[in-house]
């Protein structure tokens, strides 16, 4: 191999080395970046399971008035008359 070809090889292989060193700190990045989107989904995901755990609760205090008004109108002997277009 002449000393122009070993020249030539070197350029190559520092180009080689550099561009690997520019894909190094792009993949590094990516993880910094991708560790803040996953830490973002499990917040969403906690907020989520907060909200449905409110709406839970909502839910268990809507059916207890429900009960306590079906007894409230039992009593009272009130009942509301059937709606055809519900049906």
């Amino acid at each position: 191999m002449t000393e122009r070809e070993e020249i030539a090889v070197l350029d190559y292989l520092k180009d080689i080395q550099a561009r690997l060193g520019r894909m190094e700190n792009d993949i590094s990045d990516i993880k910094v970046r991708l560790s803040s989107l996953e830490s973002g989904m499990a917040l969403m995901k906690q907020e989520m399971a907060h909200q449905s755990g409110e709406i839970a609760a909502i839910n268990a205090r809507l059916d207890r008035a429900d009960g306590r008004l079906t007894r409230i109108e039992t009593r009272l002997n009130i009942f509301e008359a059937p709606n055809p277009a519900a049906e």
